[in-house]
């Protein structure tokens, strides 16, 4: 695993979200996000459970709903 000294995490207790049995959410990822510049990269990493940590690339992104209504964003991602 890498070296947690490049993480900037501002609550010094798990970042700027973690999922503790709550799924990510539009507002929360808002909220996460809202004082970076609109320039920073977006970096996906994977994490397999076991201390092994992956980068994958973002490829595609949609929406996912029913008659008009969106009630989900999907990321799909490249390795």
């Amino acid at each position: 695993m890498e070296d947690d000294s490049r993480w900037l995490e501002p609550d010094d207790l798990m970042g700027v979200w973690e999922h503790q049995g709550q799924p990510l959410t539009v507002s929360a990822l808002r909220l996460a996000v809202e004082e970076v510049e609109s320039n920073a990269l977006i970096v996906i990493d994977y994490y397999d459970g076991s201390g092994n940590v992956k980068t994958v690339k973002p490829m595609h992104i949609d929406l996912r709903g029913t008659e008009g209504s969106v009630n989900s964003v999907v990321i799909t991602v490249v390795d």
